[in-house]
């Protein structure tokens, strides 16, 4: 049992089951959100500029890669952008089992 306050990061294939979105998954819904506006989101709270997020997920969307990571281990200069899209998109949490306690 937990004692301390702890997280816990998985991996898609882990909290699937739990209604998290696969790395697929996430990574369609990235290009789906920067195509709908997101930009403007990035540049005024982010400080990134739209043609940088433009770029990213033109060249992402391009790639034939099926992850976020994946993409990134061969563009780095996608780095900053790449990570910051994967933690601000929203992700569903309703009714995955997740608990907390203090």
């Amino acid at each position: 049992m937990l004692t301390r306050k702890t997280v816990l990061v998985l991996g898609a294939g882990a909290s699937y089951p739990y209604n998290m979105p696969t790395g697929i998954e996430l990574s369609r819904r990235i290009v789906e959100l920067l195509g709908q506006g997101a930009e403007a989101f990035f540049q005024d709270k982010l400080g990134i500029p739209i043609e940088k997020t433009q770029a990213f997920r033109s060249a992402f969307f391009r790639s034939s890669k099926k992850s976020v990571d994946a993409f990134l281990e061969h563009r780095p200069e996608f780095l900053e952008i790449g990570n910051r899209t994967t933690t601000f998109f929203p992700i569903p949490t309703v009714g995955c089992g997740i608990s907390t306690t203090t």
